[in-house]
Parts: C-alpha cells; structure tokens; sequence
C-alpha cells in the first residue's frame, strides 16, 4: 500500500481526502440554503463537518503509519460520503409512500437520516475488530 494512499497506491486516497475536502467546504455552504429551514441546514452543516473531520483523521493516521486506525476513520468517512444517496433512497422513499407528513418537515428529517444511521453503522463495525482488519494490519 503506497503511503498516504488508501487505495493500494497511485493516489487513488490522496484524490478522495482532496473530495472530501473540497465537497466538505461546499456542502457547509450550501448547507445555509438547504430546504426545511433550520433544522435541515444544521443537519447538512454537520454531515460536511463530520465528512471532513472523519476524513482527516483518517489522513492523520495513516501518516502516522497507524493504518488499522486509518482504515476504521476511512470507512466512516465513506459511510458520511455514501449520505448522498441514502438522502435519494429516502426522498424517494417519501414519495413512493405518500406519506401524510408536509415536505419541509421531512426533508428536516431526511438531512440527519442521511448520514447518522450510516455513520453509527460504520462506527459500530470498526469500533471492535468486526471486519479483521487490525489483525491484518498488524501482519508483517
């Protein structure tokens, strides 16, 4: 694996932390014209700070040569990352079910549904050794 990369070299992870990066700084300003008010804005304010911090954790780790670290911080960037399209299969969701709840109020929801179950999913699985990876990491 090629340092600083998380992608097994060729820069593959140095392109997704500079993303994340630039996507972090435009979805928090995006984030204060987010529909459903207060409540939304805050949610995506919040999935574009964790994005990012969760991101360059992850960098710190692995340039510190801590990579079962750098790999538990890169999933859960990736599962804030992969928010996109769970805000799709829930507005879309919504729609199919043609819930009796006003737009705005559930678009509040979904801008916190989008990322907080995957983020506690991701956390959960890397908080213990669930996918093996410190022992893998650990291997000469």
């Amino acid at each position: 694996m090629g340092r600083g990369s998380s992608c097994g070299g060729g820069g593959g992870g140095r392109l997704y932390v500079a993303g994340v990066f630039v996507g972090g700084v435009g979805g928090l300003a995006l984030s204060t014209t987010a529909h459903g008010g207060m409540v939304s804005s805050l949610g995506f304010a919040t999935l574009a700070v964790a994005w990012v911090a969760t991101t360059a954790t992850g960098l710190v780790m692995v340039r510190s040569g801590r990579i079962a670290e750098h790999r538990k911080w890169m999933v859960r960037s990736f599962a804030l990352t992969f928010a996109a399209v769970t805000l799709r299969l829930e507005l879309g969701l919504y729609g199919f079910l043609e819930i009796d709840i006003p737009f705005e109020v559930a678009y509040a929801a979904i801008a916190w549904l989008c990322w907080a179950p995957n983020l506690l999913v991701a956390w959960l699985l890397t908080r213990t050794d669930q996918l093996g990876w410190v022992r893998a990491a650990e291997r000469p």
